[in-house]
């Protein structure tokens, strides 16, 4: 930090976005670029992968790109697009919202599933779900009432803190009837173990989908993803899903742990 200037870095890797924004003769660095939109700042760009950028009156933006890699190394976290960022967010160049519907969408083609409605479970899996229902041509609709009151549960320190919240966090509109509903959601088993009992309650029948792509390893990166760990610097690999499993269309994301 310094009075007279402002420096933002990113990570070689592009793993996590960066942006700048400038408001009349103000500069501004955040990580996504609704963040812009609420202080009614006008988007410059985003900070390329590697890139550290000085900004002052004098010189205006700086870019210093000494520590960026090869394009061909450079790693985004999926997880951005899936979860963290806002749907009203672009990331470099890719708008969130639109990456969700598309990812629901690939999902239609690759898991078919014969339903009378889909529908996703808040709020990351809205969109995925509403491109689901683009392609498929199955009515979307609403099935879980989101307490507006209660943050983010996903971040909780334990899993017992996480189910606990969701449990507050979501329910489930009953319409019975004996309808065969599909529900999507981005695969995270702390919300799918609280919503199946509520689910079978809610419709005759029920499947469920996930747009998140399967873990192929454990994740270090600001958010801990563990399988198969071995303590010793690496981790095992996901063995490939089995198409004739009936259950393939299953999220394979682990149970989240930070112990």
């Amino acid at each position: 930090m310094s009075p007279r200037k402002l420096v933002g870095a990113r990570d070689p890797y592009g793993f996590k976005p960066l942006c700048i924004g400038k408001r009349d003769n103000a500069y501004i660095l955040a990580s996504e670029t609704c963040a812009l939109d609420t202080i009614g700042a006008e988007y410059v760009r985003d900070v390329l992968p590697g890139e550290t950028v000085t900004i002052t009156p004098e010189n205006g933006i700086v870019s210093d790109l000494s520590r960026a890699l090869p394009k061909e190394q450079e790693a985004r976290c999926i997880f951005e697009y899936i979860y963290f960022a806002r749907p009203d967010s672009h990331i470099d160049g890719v708008s969130v919202y639109a990456s969700r519907i598309k990812a629901g969408r690939f999902l239609a083609m690759d898991s078919p599933v014969e339903a009378d409605l889909v529908v996703g479970v808040p709020e990351s899996g809205n969109a995925a779900a509403l491109g689901y229902s683009l392609q498929s041509g199955i009515p979307y609709g609403t099935a879980f009432v989101k307490n507006g009151y209660v943050g983010r549960t996903f971040i909780k320190p334990k899993q017992s803190s996480r189910e606990s919240s969701v449990r507050v966090k979501l329910n489930v509109l009953k319409r019975g009837g004996g309808r065969q509903a599909h529900y999507h959601d981005r695969g995270l088993d702390c919300a799918r173990n609280h919503i199946r009992p509520h689910c079978k309650n809610a419709a005759g029948r029920r499947s469920d989908r996930g747009a998140c792509p399967h873990q192929l390893a454990a994740v270090f990166v600001a958010v801990l993803f563990w399988y198969g760990y071995s303590g010793a610097g690496t981790a095992d690999r996901v063995q490939p899903y089995d198409r004739g499993d009936p259950g393939h269309h299953r999220s394979r994301f682990p149970r989240l742990s930070w112990n």
